[in-house]
């Protein structure tokens, strides 16, 4: 008997370990398809892109699952930078980089904002963009600059620019891709309730606008930098109806849209300024626009939370006034049956009054 559950239970932990490899395993696969992705947007070096899908994917899966898939990340980090052709030194230290920044992220979310999935709250989106996107993402910046200058694949007098590039590039993919995957995880129930119709308008116009907009179309405007503006009907819409959902898919729509014109050199951003002005101008497009809309999002959410709220305070007032009238009637009736009472008592005090001198008369005689 104790043979039998010394194997259960040593099938019990083989297959915890096989399951714990899996999804490494998947982790790596995912971080190397979406590095690939990342790649191709390569900026002055192979290693350097406009936007790093895989900084916002490796923080949600660690967020959502927990430290212990790190390496998973360090795995398809690793083999992701092999693949550019460097050397495996360099690789390694890359990967090193992006699973501190990973790690760091998800350890300043969990400890000090507390961070909710839904983005429901002021200070989720808050930490989101300051802890995740622009604090966590120098750990990856600072270690893989250093990693490819010591490997000779870049110059240390370009190693200032190529952080900063690295930096934004990393940041891109933090307020890109984490806010959409982890409010999409956890509410995508939530879109069955708007119909149909209303999510193909939203998500349709957004993206022929932004076609329209970054890929030169609205060229009677000269593509003067404003017409981006345009995309901010969209950003309202979504996250009056469709609240963070709708902000995070329309704000990924157009990034990804503004991406792809900018390096194609299309768009409002490609028409002035060195390549490098050119892309600081377009992150600092897309940060304004996915943080005014997740803020928006949560403005409505708090409103209609207050809403709720005195909603329910109204009604339970109306329930208290009810059973006040329910009590002041019920009194009022009991006073009306003892007044009444009273009233008789008084009656037969009264007239047993009247009639005791009688009675003393009659006895007398």
């Amino acid at each position: 008997m104790q043979l039998l559950a010394c194997g259960l239970g040593y099938n019990k932990l083989m297959r915890a370990k096989l399951r714990y490899l899996a999804y490494i395993l998947a982790l790596a696969a995912l971080y190397l398809g979406a590095a690939k992705l990342g790649l191709t947007l390569a900026f002055t070096v192979k290693q350097i892109t406009t936007v790093w899908p895989p900084t916002g994917l490796a923080l949600v899966a660690l967020f959502l699952y927990g430290y212990k898939l790190w390496p998973g990340v360090l795995l398809g980090a690793f083999v992701a930078n092999l693949l550019t052709a460097e050397p495996a030194g360099v690789a390694f230290g890359i990967a090193i980089g992006n699973t501190l920044e990973a790690v760091v992220g998800v350890w300043l979310l969990s400890r000090v904002v507390r961070l909710q999935p839904a983005l429901n709250r002021v200070k989720d989106v808050v930490g989101l963009v300051i802890l995740a996107a622009l604090v966590s993402t120098m750990i990856s910046a600072s270690i893989g600059t250093v990693s490819l200058a010591l490997g000779g694949l870049l110059a240390w007098a370009a190693q200032p620019r190529a952080w900063l590039l690295w930096w934004f590039g990393d940041m891109a993919g933090d307020l890109l891709f984490a806010p959409f995957l982890l409010v999409w995880f956890s509410g995508w129930r939530q879109l069955g309730k708007r119909s149909s119709f209303e999510t193909s308008a939203l998500l349709g116009g957004a993206t022929l606008v932004s076609i329209g907009i970054f890929f030169g179309q609205f060229s009677f405007l000269d593509s003067h930098p404003p017409v981006t503006y345009l995309m901010f009907p969209f950003v309202v819409w979504a996250a009056f109806r469709f609240k963070q959902l709708g902000v995070t898919a329309v704000s990924l729509i157009t990034s990804v849209v503004a991406v792809l014109g900018t390096i194609a050199g299309l768009g409002p951003f490609a028409g002035s300024g060195t390549p490098q002005q050119q892309l600081i101008a377009l992150f600092l497009y897309i940060i304004l626009m996915t943080t005014s809309g997740l803020f928006m999002a949560v403005a409505v959410l708090q409103r209609e939370a207050s809403e709720q709220k005195l909603l329910r305070q109204a009604k339970d007032l109306k329930v208290a006034r009810n059973k006040i009238r329910k009590e002041l009637a019920a009194t009022t009736q009991r006073e009306a049956h003892l007044k009444k009472s009273n009233e008789g008592i008084i009656d037969i005090l009264d007239q047993m009054l009247d009639e005791t001198p009688s009675r003393l008369n009659n006895r007398s005689r």
